[in-house]
C-alpha cells in the first residue's frame, strides 16, 4: 500500500513541478516582451557649459571649506580667472593637488608624527604648482565643437 501511494504522489509532484516550469518561463516571456513591465530608459544628452568666472570662484571657495588657507580675494580672483576652461570635477582636482603641497612639504619621515593643525595654511604658489599637474581635461578648441554639437542634438 505505501508503494502505490509514494508513485501516485510522486506523479502529483512531477505534475507540479513541470507545470511551475512552465508557468515561471510562460511569465519570464511575458515579462521580457509586454511594454507594461519594462521601464524605457529614454537617453538625454545635456550639455553643461563650462563654469564662467563667478562660478569658478565660488566653486573654489567651496572646495576650500574648512581648510587652513591664506588667500585673499585678489587671490581667488586670479586663480578664478587662470582656470578658465576647467570643469567642476577639474577644480575638484586642482583643489586636491594644492591640499597636498604642504603635506609633500614634510617629506616622508615627518608626515606620520605632525598633527593637520601644524600643517602650513595653502598659498596661492600652492594652486600655481598644482596647475602644472591639473590642466583642463577640455581643450579651447573643443569648446565651439560641443556647443555646435549641442545646438543640434543636445536635449533641452
Amino acid at each position: 500500500m505505501g508503494g502505490r501511494w509514494a508513485l501516485k504522489h510522486w506523479w502529483i509532484v512531477v505534475h507540479l513541478f513541470f507545470s511551475i516550469i512552465v508557468y515561471c518561463a510562460a511569465f519570464i516571456f511575458l515579462y521580457s516582451e509586454c511594454h507594461c513591465f519594462q521601464s524605457y530608459k529614454q537617453v538625454k544628452r545635456i550639455y553643461v557649459p563650462l563654469p564662467d568666472l563667478n562660478v569658478r570662484r565660488l566653486l573654489l571657495k567651496n572646495q576650500l571649506k574648512g581648510q587652513a588657507f591664506k588667500l585673499s580675494n585678489y587671490d581667488f580672483e586670479r586663480l578664478a580667472v587662470e582656470t578658465e576652461g576647467y570643469s567642476g570635477s577639474d577644480l575638484r582636482a586642482l583643489c586636491e593637488e594644492a591640499a597636498m603641497m604642504p603635506i609633500r612639504e614634510l617629506g616622508p619621515q615627518n608626515i606620520l608624527t605632525v598633527k593637520a593643525n601644524q600643517l602650513r595654511p595653502l598659498r596661492y604658489e600652492d594652486f600655481k604648482n598644482a596647475m602644472t599637474v591639473i590642466r583642463p581635461s577640455l581643450q579651447k578648441s573643443k569648446w565651439d565643437e560641443l556647443e555646435k554639437w549641442n545646438e543640434e542634438f543636445g536635449s533641452s
